[in-house]
């Protein structure tokens, strides 16, 4: 390397460690975090060379902290990439080794068999190590910019899951996905961190259903004490300061649509069997066209069997999911479910007070503030805060939790794995859902050649049995 020579050092392995207060390691002992036996080895070139290699400098960690970090990082790349095999497996593998070279020094002693030991010449251009030292550091506690916790690294899922940016067609570097693919080292390196960091995420808090009603009812009667607030002022005389008025309408209004969002939100997450970025995606527009109330279902005779009319409420999802990607998928809920949820009234009351305020060419859900709702800033301002005033006030079910776990392990799939427990669950009030009617309702992909049969039929079935699967198990 050009005015960097290498520095023809091995390093042992008692030498060789992460920065444990700053890398982290679920292995027993610290394992994790420091080299074995026979990871140094003939050929091996050390992280300061490879490092200036990619800079094309000398590393100052006297004064460039970045360069501190990135050293820190190449550490622990070596390190996970090495201990992608097990410490005793690496033990067997060095004894074997190293009888095999006694026994060549033995018997062929002019047999040219082990490379010599010298540094391999580092790479200018090395995509994989870039690569790889990226999510060294975002699994680091110096990772936090942006982040909702400063400080503390990713997961190993989401590590692991940038290596996919790749993969995207519009990437300037064609050939990084191909090279990742190919690459023995960058496959141990994805083995070692899984292994540092336990690859297996806890699964998310399930909501339970008592949990779920509580919040609906407290919706409920915050909307109920909006509505009176809002005719009481609207019947006041006109005031000299009118307006003054018209804000403190505005306001109300808009605290009006974003509590009725919630509720609905709520509705079509949990009756809906949708994920959790999905509601976020529906528009007005298709939206108003699946409120059928009873005066639509009577004009166009929708009814059931036995000819009574059947409200209810279709979610055309006119965009691709993960499931349907390349087809619309319609759910179909009722007005009123078994257990008493009023779906249909809460929905055509969303859409008047959108009406009241304009907000009739995006979305339907919105904050207090008149911002669009995302999936995060629904669980930043609406699940967690929510989650943590029901523990003040002695919620069973969130007893022992603290901020960290509402951070951590609550999201918007505890409301899809409440509708599945739902749905699954037979109770005094409500039985259990059958499960082909299940499986067709929810528009999951196929897991199986079943599921995937019934899903094609749910969509021939008449609508008054899609109906069902809300208006009788839910």
């Amino acid at each position: 390397m050009r005015g960097l020579p290498a520095c023809r050092h091995v390093v042992h392995c008692a030498c060789h460690a992460a920065n444990d207060s700053i890398y982290h390691t679920s292995m027993r002992n610290g394992t994790g975090l420091c080299a074995k036996p026979g990871d140094a080895r003939p050929g091996y070139t050390c992280p300061t060379c490879r490092l200036q290699a990619v800079l094309g400098r000398a590393l100052d960690m006297a004064h460039n902290p970045l360069d501190v970090a990135l050293y820190e990082a190449a550490i622990m790349y070596d390190i996970d990439v090495a201990n992608a095999i097990l410490a005793n497996t690496a033990t067997t593998y060095t004894q074997s080794a190293n009888a095999l070279v006694n026994w060549l020094t033995k018997f062929m002693p002019t047999a040219s068999y082990r490379e010599e030991d010298t540094p391999l010449a580092p790479p200018r251009r090395d995509p994989l190590y870039c690569v790889g030292l990226h999510q060294e550091y975002i699994n680091s506690d110096l990772y936090g910019k942006g982040r909702t916790n400063p400080g503390k690294g990713v997961v190993a899922s989401t590590a692991l899951s940038r290596v996919s940016g790749f993969r995207h067609l519009g990437q300037p570097d064609g050939d990084t996905e191909r090279l990742l693919r190919e690459s023995s080292e960058f496959k141990r390196l994805q083995t070692g961190i899984k292994k540092r960091l336990l690859h297996n995420p806890e699964p998310k808090r399930t909501m339970t259903w008592e949990t779920f009603n509580r919040w609906t009812k407290q919706l409920m009667r915050r909307w109920h004490r909006l509505r009176q607030r809002i005719r009481r002022i609207a019947r006041l005389p006109a005031l000299a300061d009118a307006r003054h008025r018209r804000a403190t309408l505005r306001e109300l209004r808009q605290q009006e649509a974003s509590t009725l969002g919630e509720l609905h939100l709520l509705h079509v997450q949990v009756f809906g069997y949708t994920r959790g970025c999905v509601p976020f995606l529906l528009r007005y527009r298709t939206w108003k066209r699946g409120l059928w109330t009873r005066e639509q279902c009577r004009r166009h005779e929708v009814v059931t069997p036995d000819g009574d009319l059947m409200p209810h409420l279709r979610l055309l999802r006119d965009f691709p999911t993960k499931t349907h990607t390349s087809e619309w998928y319609e759910g179909v809920l009722c007005d009123v479910t078994a257990s008493g949820h009023r779906l249909l009234d809460t929905a055509v009351s969303l859409q008047r007070a959108l009406v009241r305020l304009g907000w009739t060419h995006g979305g339907l859900f919105y904050h207090s503030d008149g911002t669009a709702m995302t999936l995060t800033s629904w669980q930043d301002r609406c699940l967690r805060p929510q989650l943590r005033h029901m523990r003040g006030h002695g919620e069973p079910s969130l007893r022992g939790e603290t901020d960290a776990d509402f951070n951590r392990k609550w999201s918007s799939w505890s409301l899809r794995r409440l509708c599945e427990t739902h749905f699954s669950t037979e109770s005094s009030t409500v039985p259990m859902c059958p499960r082909d009617l299940k499986i067709g309702h929810s528009g999951w992909s196929a897991a199986n050649r079943l599921r995937g049969h019934i899903s094609d039929r749910y969509r021939n079935w008449p609508l008054y049995k899609k109906v069902d699967a809300t208006r009788l198990y839910a």
